[in-house]
């Protein structure tokens, strides 16, 4: 009876009428169904008709009109309209079931888990990342584009780590964020163009707990700023509104987004960002003289076709093992209690719990190095010992 051409195209064939469902059926508004018919029998001109088919007035009202139009009887157009709102109902209740299609997991392949291991095992880990995320087309970013990379891989870990590149229009700010993002493997990062403060609100949980989530212009609002604060300290954002119900009275509504928030944005750099005492990393790209003239020299290699393009997509296939290989692993830094700022840092605690936060990402990043296993004989509970020291200028490239 049904026939689904599209989300936002459905035909119902009726024994006495066509009925076509223009703009389909919103599945979010569970207690309405609110519709735009177009309602054809036989050659006569169609009519069209938006109402809430859960409302019995207008659906009374409906059917009546149909029936003074185009002369039929009451009890034949009432079993017909009604059989139809059984249909439609049945399609929306299974499309809330299996609302839509869940993303592949990537999956790695004994070699590429292989892969993975050797590289995070590497004596020189830092300048071998450095190399591969220059060869894949990141050149003059050095130092940023290493904390950008563990931030990015942090967002599987309890405490992801957040960043704002700051930089004036021009210098490729989209361009960083999108290959970072050609490094991550499938269904683990959401990345956005620009995105509303309400929208934040909005979001399914499964869109950014334990993502990466990309922003290439982050809005620079109180109203931006505020909630995604928020939702990085404290891990979930609760809004409540009144709303109107279908008899049009007021009541509330809360919604309630929870997730851990791994944040990459971009932004102009003449808001004054570091001023605020915001949870995230503020880090400048590099907008020298010299870095436009490296830029220019590898964008006329890739135009000559100098870039190996098949190097390239391999590199990103071994940065994918290597984020997907890590471990939600639990890092206790023993050295926390000795680690003292100067006393002239703007913001002393957000720059301290910064500076946790990436210690914390950096061991998290480097669990393969000197790892040993010790077992509580207690409890049964393994704890993972890294014997971690800090790369030397050598490995810092």
């Amino acid at each position: 009876m049904i026939q689904v051409h599209s989300p936002h195209f459905i035909t119902a064939q009726t024994e006495q009428f066509t009925i076509d469902i223009l703009g389909g059926v919103d599945i979010q508004q569970v207690d309405r169904m609110i519709c735009t018919l177009r309602i054809s029998y036989k050659d006569y001109p169609p009519m069209r008709s938006t109402l809430d088919l859960y409302n019995d007035n207008q659906t009374d009202k409906l059917i009546r009109t149909i029936c003074d139009k185009w002369e039929l009887q009451l009890l034949d157009v009432s079993k017909t309209v009604h059989t139809f709102i059984t249909e439609i109902e049945k399609y929306k209740l299974e499309r809330l079931k299996y609302p839509k299609q869940v993303a592949p997991e990537f999956e790695l392949s004994e070699q590429q888990a292989k892969n993975a291991r050797q590289f995070l095992k590497s004596k020189n880990l830092l300048s071998k990342l450095t190399k591969a995320l220059n060869e894949i087309g990141i050149l003059g970013e050095d130092e940023n584009a290493i904390i950008l990379f563990l931030s990015l891989c942090s967002h599987k870990f309890s405490n992801p780590f957040s960043v704002i590149c700051l930089a004036k229009s021009g210098i490729g700010k989209s361009y960083l964020l999108q290959k970072l993002s050609e490094c991550m493997p499938l269904n683990t990062y959401s990345f956005h163009t620009r995105i509303s403060a309400n929208s934040l609100y909005y979001f399914d949980n499964h869109q950014i707990n334990n993502k990466a989530l990309f922003i290439e212009d982050l809005e620079w609002t109180k109203q931006m700023l505020q909630p995604l604060s928020t939702l990085q300290t404290q891990g979930r954002l609760i809004n409540t509104r009144a709303t109107k119900n279908k008899d049009g009275m007021m009541h509330s509504t809360t919604f309630e987004v929870t997730g851990n928030l791994c944040l990459l944005a971009c932004a102009y750099p003449d808001k004054n960002y570091e001023s605020l005492p915001l949870p995230f990393l503020t880090v400048h790209l590099n907008h020298s003289h010299s870095q436009d003239l490296a830029i220019m020299d590898y964008q006329r290699k890739v135009c000559a076709g100098l870039i190996n393009k098949e190097e390239i997509k391999h590199l990103q296939q071994l940065l994918k093992g290597v984020v997907a290989s890590l471990e939600p692993i639990q890092v206790v830094n023993p050295f926390a209690p000795l680690i003292e700022l100067p006393e002239d840092v703007a913001h002393p605690r957000k720059s301290l719990l910064l500076l946790l936060n990436f210690i914390e990402v950096i061991t998290y990043f480097f669990q393969q190095q000197q790892r040993t296993e010790q077992v509580n004989e207690e409890t049964g509970e393994v704890n993972v010992c890294l014997l971690y020291t800090s790369p030397s200028p050598r490995d810092r490239g």
